[in-house]
Order: C-alpha cells, then sequence, then structure tokens
C-alpha cells in the first residue's frame, strides 16, 4: 500500500483511507486475494468489505505463501 498522503490538519487515518479508497477498485478487479503477516491477527480481521478482494491473516509467512498459491491456482 502507498504511504498515506497527509493534509495539514487531517487526523492520522484520514490519508490511510484516501489511500485505500485510490486502491479498491483495482484490487477489486485484478487482485486474487491479500495475504497479512503480522505478529497479531487481531487488527487484520478487516476483510473483502474493506478491501475489495479476499483476505487472511496469519503469523507464519508461510501459511501466508501457500494461502497465496492456493488463491493463485485456482
Amino acid at each position: 500500500m502507498p504511504a498515506p498522503s497527509l493534509r495539514p490538519g487531517d487526523p492520522p487515518a484520514s490519508g490511510r483511507i484516501r489511500a485505500l479508497k485510490a486502491l479498491r477498485p483495482a484490487l477489486t478487479a485484478h487482485c486474487r486475494g491479500l495475504a497479512f503477516v503480522a505478529r497479531t491477527e487481531e487488527a487484520l480481521h478487516s476483510g473483502q468489505a474493506l478491501w475489495g478482494c479476499p483476505t487472511t491473516a496469519t503469523q507464519h509467512a508461510d501459511e501466508a505463501r501457500a494461502w497465496a498459491r492456493a488463491r493463485v491456482e485456482a
């Protein structure tokens, strides 16, 4: 995801929201899925409604790769 563009006086999240809105049409049209790798899965349960494509979250890169591979091969 590109770095968010912040405008003076904007709350920190507003730049990320603008960046996501700009990316979502292309993700919906072209993306087979997004695999997030992070220490905790709690913050990553945003799902398809937010990103515009299937998502998964895991704490292990190998699991993320396997999920992504299965999405591409399907």
